[in-house]
């Protein structure tokens, strides 16, 4: 099971219910497998995992070199990592917070305490490249209740217009 899988899947399910974007980074917060923005206006993030390294690598995530220099001195601060603004539950980041994964690749008792675990489960398990489907083993707690601010989610909205003119273009011959 690849990430791109686990990707439309996330993606497939939840589309019509506000706007999805694989792979977007809203302001002032880290890159999404799967940023979700309700229609209620609250953001919501789906981070996916296809293996059991890469999801305990996930807990020493740092912001990007880029954002850590002023005036050419690299500065560190608390908030670089994502996992404790997680669990400080900042308003920056999403109101609720899933990971996703093939089944059985992570036990509800590992997680965090403010993630939620989604499991991609195969329609046949014997045929390759078949039809996933998923099952919510734990709920993402609420982590805050701020919505997104309107200028963001008006951003994100304007990045799926272009990247869907982007993708139609592409296909011109």
């Amino acid at each position: 099971m690849t990430a791109w899988q686990l990707i439309r899947l996330i993606y497939s399910t939840r589309w019509a219910s506000g706007l999805t974007l694989p792979n977007y980074t809203p302001a002032g917060w880290f890159e999404c497998d799967v940023f979700e923005l309700t229609k209620a206006g609250y953001f919501r993030e789906y981070e996916v995992k296809v293996t059991r390294a890469d999801f305990f690598a996930d807990q020493t995530k740092k912001r990007p070199d880029r954002w850590k220099w002023k005036n050419g001195v690299r500065v560190d601060t608390p908030g670089d990592r994502k996992h404790d603004l997680l669990a400080a539950r900042s308003a920056a980041g999403p109101t609720r917070f899933w990971y996703v994964t093939p089944k059985g690749l992570v036990r509800p008792d590992e997680l965090p305490e403010w993630a939620g675990l989604i499991e991609a489960v195969p329609q046949t398990p014997h045929r390759a490249g078949g039809r996933l489907f998923e099952t919510e083993v734990r709920p993402a707690p609420q982590l805050h209740r701020q919505k997104l601010p309107a200028a963001a989610g008006e951003h994100a909205r304007g990045v799926c217009y272009y990247r869907y003119h982007h993708e139609l273009a592409k296909r011109r011959v």
